[in-house]
């Protein structure tokens, strides 16, 4: 029963990790993007 217990406990743990890797990547990619862009536009200038 502990082991079984635990087995789900991880499991449920690693796929919230792996939601939150993705949103982080979501959040990140946008952000960094936008950044480049503006660097390269004010070098640009």
């Amino acid at each position: 029963m502990t082991g079984q217990t635990n087995a789900q406990g991880n499991q449920s743990s690693g796929a919230a990790t792996a939601e939150i890797q993705l949103d982080s990547t979501q959040t990140i990619k946008p952000g960094a993007y936008q950044a480049t862009l503006t660097h390269t536009l004010v070098q640009g200038l």
